[in-house]
């Protein structure tokens, strides 16, 4: 097998444990080892040869196989990589290498060299595509151009190669962006369920605790969630809220202010995934009712961990599973999130909701890695599934 160079420059330069980030982690971690061999390496302008090895040592660190990383905020996680790599012994890459490149980038730079190699070697660059929703709702972002992100869909126009995290992104991509039939070589590429470090939970009737997960951007719609809760607790309901997610600056989050008067209410901003764990060891179900999402990971990390979940019907992540251990909304009000909250405070409902969800059979994040593996080796033959 040809080896493989990852290009993880974002992570790189911006070691986050969320995101892309995230699964550009896991996909290093986890990379089969009877799989192709994997290089990691980064972008470096006005160099000889664009990409540059990143050091053993430094992958660990990015991947927390160095333990030491694990407790350090990403920047200084970022400084302790970037010192080890340049003090590191890198290896030569590859000439003929295929090349992954599994991140969103917007620099003109990146984009041009990957347009360039992409001319050059047409069959061995192969990108793995995320969400567009920058591009199609850039409303929800505060732009009001998408021109400077521009460069990234210039390089995925160039590759011949592209995986997509579900159907809705893939048929976006041929639809929005290509603006032509799928490519034969696009295939759906499910993201791993099992991020969060917990135990498989089981039913408790004790369990009285609704959690929502996701940063605080707009698009998840957490205020909705919270105005059903207001809802049911004026209605002599004692049903508990827990929102975890960082809010972003160009949201309004008064509502949250408004919400911390309110008993059996809590927000946390800076969740570690212990607190994560922690919060769905107490949850009777979670929320997550986004109305913008390419995949979607907390339904099904909700349910890999054996909590039901409550959910919009169209969430990419749940289209191909059965509908098992959730409730899917075909509309999103604070009405229909209250009735279904309603729903799982009954006793016999919830125990039927956590028992099929102990049924359901997820990827997981090794699965993924092998999948990415296999099918950059694959070659320009794959075809889509």
């Amino acid at each position: 097998m040809r080896p493989v160079i990852l290009d993880c420059t974002e992570l790189y330069q911006n070691p986050v444990r969320t995101g892309i980030q995230r699964v550009v982690r896991e996909i290093i971690r986890h990379w089969p080892g009877d799989g192709p061999e994997l290089h990691v390496a980064r972008f470096v302008p006005r160099s000889e040869d664009g990409l540059s090895s990143i050091s053993a040592a430094a992958v660990d660190l990015l991947t927390d196989n160095n333990k030491a990383a694990v407790d350090l905020r990403p920047a200084e996680l970022a400084t302790m990589v970037h010192e080890t790599s340049e003090r590191g012994s890198r290896r030569a890459l590859p000439a003929d290498a295929h090349i992954l490149l599994p991140e969103v980038f917007f620099e003109g730079a990146r984009s041009a060299f990957y347009v360039w190699l992409a001319q050059s070697r047409p069959n061995d660059i192969s990108a793995i595509c995320y969400d567009f929703i920058p591009f199609l709702r850039p409303d929800l972002f505060g732009l009001r151009s998408t021109k400077n992100l521009m460069p990234y869909i210039r390089a995925l126009r160039a590759c011949s190669r592209l995986a997509h995290i579900s159907d809705k992104t893939r048929r976006e991509y041929a639809d929005f962006i290509a603006r032509s039939p799928d490519p034969d070589a696009s295939v759906v590429l499910p993201l791993g369920t099992n991020g969060v470090a917990i135990e498989r939970q089981v039913w408790r009737p004790n369990r009285t605790e609704f959690v929502t997960i996701g940063s605080i951007d707009g698009r998840k719609r957490q205020e909705v969630t919270a105005a059903a809760f207001r809802l049911l607790r004026e209605r002599g309901h004692e049903v508990t809220l827990t929102v975890i997610g960082r809010a972003f600056d160009l949201h309004n989050i008064s509502w949250l202010r408004d919400m911390a008067a309110l008993p059996g209410f809590c927000w946390i901003e800076d969740a570690s995934d212990a607190l994560i764990a922690d919060a769905l060891r107490r949850a009777r179900a979670t929320i997550y009712v986004s109305g913008a999402e390419g995949y979607g990971l907390p339904p099904v990390e909700s349910l890999w961990a054996g909590v039901p979940v409550i959910a919009p019907d169209n969430m990419p992540s749940l289209a191909a599973l059965e509908p098992l251990g959730q409730i899917r909304l075909a509309e999103v009000t604070p009405e229909t999130v209250a009735e279904a909250m309603l729903q799982v405070t009954e006793v016999p409902i919830a125990e039927r909701l956590w028992t099929e969800a102990a049924r359901l059979r997820l990827p997981t994040w090794r699965d993924f890695a092998r999948e990415t593996a296999e099918w950059v080796s694959a070659g320009p033959s794959l075809r889509s599934a």
